[in-house]
C-alpha cells in the first residue's frame, strides 16, 4: 500500500514538472513572437522613411557610445555622428507636422562652410548663404551683430573659428520652430543664373589659378570619373605645367563649359536651387538680388530691426559707409560686362540647360535667357 501511494506521489510530481516545462516553453514562444512582431513593425515604419533616417534607427538599436562634440567636417561627406536624426522615431508623436518641412534636406545637418543656414536668435534670422552672392560680407556682418572686435578683419568662413551658429547644431525642435515660424524671418540672396557661372569662372580660373588644379584636378574622385574626358585631362595638364596665371587663351570659357562646369561639381557654380529641397524653399520668406544688392540687403536689416545698429554705418576704410556700400562682395570680375565676350549661343545653350533648375524655381523669378541668340544685359 505505501509502495502504491509513493508511485502515484512519482507520478503527480512528475506531471506537474511537465507541465510547468511547457508553461514556460510557451511563455519564451510568446515572447520570441512579440519580439518579431516589434521587428515587423520597426521594418514596416522603415520602410516609410528616409533612408537617412531608416540608417539612423537602425544604428540606435546597436547600443553605440555618445558621442563627443561635434566638429564640422568635410563638405559632401557629413560625418554620422553629427547627424540630428539621431532621435527616437517617437518624436514624430509630437506636435510637429512632419509633412511641412523635408527633414532629409542637408541644410539640417552641420558640415562643411555652406551647407546649413546662419542663424541670428537675436534678431529671429535664418539666413542662407550661397557662394559668389556676395557671402563673405554677410558673414562680416553677422559676425559684427554677434559682437566680435575683429568682425572687419578675421577670415569670416571657417565655421570652426568665425564663432557663427549654424542651424545644423540646434535640436530638431527648434529646427522646426526657425523653419516655420511667423515670427522668423528666412532670406536667401540670389544672383542671374548666367552672371554667377561666369563670375565663378573669372574669379576661381584666372585670380585664384590654385582653386580649380586643387579642387578639380586635384581631387582624386573627380579625376577618377574623368580618366575618359579629353578636355578635362589636357586642361589639368596645362594647369598643372604653367607658373603663371590662366589667360582666356590658356584657359578658354568653352573647356570650363565643356570639361568642368558639370563634370567637377561645386557650390560656386552649381546651380542655386538645389542650396535647398523644393519643399523647404516654400519656407522662405525674404529673396533678395545681386543686382539690387545694396537695397535689398538694407529692406532685410530693416525688417530685422538691425539697420540702424549695423548696417547704416561703421563699413568701409574709414567706417563711414553703410553695409554694402562698396558694391558688395570683394570680388571685382565683372561678369556681367563681360558675359558677350564669353557666351557663345553654343556655351550659352549649354550652361542655360545646366542652370534651368533655376530658372524652374517660381521664387526666383528669373528671365529665361533666349538659348539661340545672344544673352540680353
Amino acid at each position: 500500500m505505501t509502495a502504491s501511494l509513493m508511485s502515484r506521489s512519482s507520478n503527480i510530481q512528475f506531471w506537474i514538472a511537465t507541465m510547468l516545462f511547457v508553461a514556460v516553453l510557451c511563455a519564451l514562444n510568446v515572447f520570441t513572437s512579440s519580439r518579431s512582431l516589434d521587428t515587423l513593425l520597426l521594418w514596416r515604419h522603415n520602410a516609410s522613411l528616409p533612408v537617412e533616417e531608416v540608417e539612423v534607427i537602425q544604428t540606435r538599436q546597436r547600443k553605440e557610445p555618445k558621442s563627443s562634440a561635434t566638429k564640422p567636417g568635410i563638405a559632401g561627406n557629413p560625418p554620422s555622428n553629427q547627424n540630428v536624426y539621431r532621435q527616437d522615431p517617437s518624436r514624430f508623436k509630437n506636435n510637429m507636422n512632419k509633412g511641412e518641412l523635408d527633414f532629409s534636406d542637408p541644410i539640417f545637418r552641420r558640415f562643411g562652410w555652406d551647407n546649413d543656414p546662419i542663424v541670428i536668435e537675436s534678431h529671429k534670422l535664418l539666413f542662407f548663404t550661397i557662394p559668389k552672392n556676395s557671402c563673405t560680407e554677410w558673414k562680416r556682418l553677422f559676425r559684427r551683430m554677434l559682437n566680435y572686435s575683429d568682425w572687419d578683419t578675421k577670415d569670416p568662413h571657417n565655421p570652426d573659428s568665425n564663432g557663427l551658429r549654424y542651424l545644423g547644431r540646434y535640436k530638431q525642435s527648434q529646427q522646426y520652430e526657425f523653419m516655420t515660424s511667423p515670427n522668423w524671418t528666412r532670406a536667401v540672396f540670389v544672383r542671374d543664373p548666367l552672371q554667377r557661372l561666369l563670375s565663378a569662372f573669372l574669379d576661381k580660373a584666372y585670380s585664384e589659378e590654385w582653386y580649380i588644379r586643387r579642387h578639380c584636378c586635384g581631387n582624386a574622385q573627380v579625376k577618377a570619373r574623368n580618366v575618359n574626358n579629353s578636355i578635362f585631362q589636357r586642361q589639368c595638364q596645362v594647369l598643372g605645367q604653367s607658373k603663371k596665371l590662366p589667360t582666356p587663351k590658356t584657359f578658354p570659357f568653352a573647356n570650363f563649359v565643356n570639361g568642368f562646369m558639370m563634370q567637377c561639381s561645386d557650390p560656386h557654380w552649381n546651380p542655386q536651387a538645389i542650396r535647398i529641397r523644393p519643399r523647404n524653399w516654400k519656407r522662405i520668406t525674404f529673396v533678395g538680388y545681386f543686382d539690387t544688392l545694396q537695397q535689398d540687403a538694407r529692406r532685410l536689416l530693416e525688417t530685422i530691426g538691425a539697420w540702424n545698429d549695423y548696417g547704416a554705418t561703421g563699413w568701409g576704410p574709414n567706417g563711414t559707409l553703410g553695409f554694402l556700400e562698396r558694391n558688395g562682395a570683394s570680388h571685382s570680375t565683372e561678369a556681367k560686362s563681360h558675359q558677350e565676350d564669353f557666351y557663345t549661343p553654343e556655351l550659352l545653350e549649354k550652361v542655360y540647360r545646366y542652370l534651368k533648375p533655376d530658372y524652374d524655381l517660381e521664387l526666383f523669378h528669373f528671365t529665361r535667357p533666349n538659348v539661340t541668340g545672344v544673352v540680353s544685359s
